[in-house]
């Protein structure tokens, strides 16, 4: 939704993206919504002091859900078969870190994964893209090169084609 009020007119408008149902809650997004959860959470609790409740930010579900998903086995052992399910990470409580043994298990294959290894993928992740554009910004030849290899990564091939990153 888009908004904009009318100063001193005491009249505030709002335009959706979409249609909305009567009575429809509406939220506001204060901070970057395509921000992993954890962040974004944390972002918000420091800035506004409040803990978000909102589909984005109570759990998995909404148009989240694949914005820092990780593909289950794109690459496989030889004794195990191709999944391209989506594994969704985060599954921690709100402003507590994951224990080693947390895991997401996969839907569609059964496959165990651990949270802070799909946690620590999307951290790799970023901070390669995060250096690419940094190069990016002090030279646009070596920038661009750098990008290319980040694409190209094993690590980046493992995000699904939604990520937030691609």
């Amino acid at each position: 939704a888009v908004y904009s009020f009318v100063p001193g007119g005491g009249e505030l408008v709002v335009r959706a993206a979409r249609d909305l149902k009567e009575g429809e809650q509406i939220f506001y997004a204060y901070v970057d919504p395509f921000q992993q959860r954890s962040a974004r959470q944390n972002l918000i609790r420091q800035g506004y002091f409040f803990q978000c409740a909102c589909d984005w930010c109570a759990g998995s579900r909404g148009p989240e859900r694949h914005l820092n998903a990780v593909i289950c086995s794109p690459w496989p052992e030889p004794d195990e078969l191709k999944c391209e399910a989506a594994i969704l990470p985060d599954v921690s409580p709100e402003g507590s870190q994951p224990m080693e043994s947390e895991v997401v298990t996969c839907a569609s294959c059964q496959r165990r994964h651990a949270v802070t290894e799909i946690n620590a993928l999307n951290q790799s992740a970023e901070e390669m893209l995060e250096s690419a554009m940094q190069t990016l910004h002090e030279d646009a030849t070596q920038g661009f090169i750098k990008l290319s290899r980040f694409l190209e990564t094993k690590e980046v091939r493992k995000l699904h084609p939604c990520h937030h990153l691609l």
